[in-house]
């Protein structure tokens, strides 16, 4: 007898093809329909945007570190006592590597101007007046800074720390380059606002002392100088803290024992001083450091308490308001 091979016929292994074949498509269509292929593109795709971001992070940290082990290395200033500032400063400083000390900071014009323009920063100065106050007061180009920064100038004259010795700096006038002060005038109301007296003469109309020419007068009209007044109305209220006046020179007819006084409706006024007999010749510079100067006032005036006789005037030359 013939012996019966043993193995897998030609046809057996055709149909094993064809059932893997339709289990391979089965398979590839289940994957592609449920977004496998997609979900796994995707996560490779974050996973890669992820080290982008973590090297960009890396990589500002160390230059961060960097510039601040540089800097200790170029000083040996002690900084613990501004720890606190220089830690607010410096999370926001940007581009800017910080000085190594306050003192410094406030003699780099570029920096401290970007400090003041930061109302955190503003705010932690004036909250803090024995780390910065010395240092602006007697740098004139702090005081112009400080000054002409609207923020942080008017927390200062409402501040009577700062306020005392902004007015005591002899680089006051640096800060009044910020000050909003009257205009020159070409009128009683040009070109804004509105110079007034209690009663006065064409030829020494209120604006005079205001049109910038010291050689004008601008006068109460006599006999009417007791409780006779000349002042401005600015357009907005303001918080005075200083007024100089070039008084008149001219025999009797110049402001004497006035008062500083402020209103919001011209009808009710506030003493901003006491009674101030003020010398005939020269500048007069006058602080305002009463507590009722610190708040915010439209009318503005110079009161004379005294009469000065029925042949006199009262006036003067100059006169400005120094305001926030």
């Amino acid at each position: 007898m013939k012996k019966q091979s043993k193995g897998i016929t030609l046809i057996a292994l055709v149909i094993t093809i064809i059932i893997l074949l339709i289990l391979a498509g089965i398979s590839i269509v289940t994957l592609t329909n449920t977004g496998l292929f997609g979900k796994a593109k995707e996560a490779k795709d974050k996973s890669k945007n992820a080290q982008i971001e973590e090297n960009i992070y890396l990589a500002d940290y160390e230059n961060e570190i960097n510039k601040y082990i540089n800097g200790s290395r170029q000083n040996n200033t002690d900084y613990s006592q501004y720890n606190d500032i220089l830690k607010l400063l410096y999370s926001n400083a940007g581009e800017y590597q910080l000085p190594s000390t306050i003192e410094s900071l406030i003699n780099t014009p570029d920096i401290f101007n970007w400090v003041l323009n930061s109302q955190k920063n503003a705010d932690y100065i004036i909250s803090n007046p024995d780390i910065f106050m010395n240092n602006i007061i007697n740098n004139p180009n702090a005081m112009e800074c400080f000054g002409k920064n609207e923020y942080i100038s008017k927390l200062a004259i409402k501040n009577k720390t700062w306020r005392t010795a902004i007015l005591s700096s002899k680089y006051l006038e640096k800060f009044n380059l910020g000050a909003t002060t009257v205009p020159t005038m070409t009128s009683n109301t040009s070109p804004e606002g509105e110079a007034f007296a209690s009663k006065y003469e064409t030829a020494s109309s209120p604006y005079q002392c205001f049109d910038g020419n010291d050689a004008t007068v601008g006068s109460i009209a006599r006999p009417y100088t007791l409780n006779g007044y000349i002042g401005y109305k600015f357009t907005k209220k303001v918080i005075p803290y200083y007024v100089s006046i070039l008084n008149y020179t001219d025999y009797n007819n110049y402001f004497s024992n006035i008062k500083i006084q402020a209103s919001n409706d011209n009808n009710t006024w506030t003493d901003l001083t006491d009674v101030l007999d003020i010398p005939q010749s020269g500048w007069i510079y006058i602080k305002l450091e009463k507590n009722e100067s610190y708040n915010e006032y439209q009318y503005i005036r110079i009161f004379q308490t005294t009469d000065k006789g029925a042949p006199y005037y009262a006036g003067a030359y100059t006169i400005q308001f120094y305001c926030k």
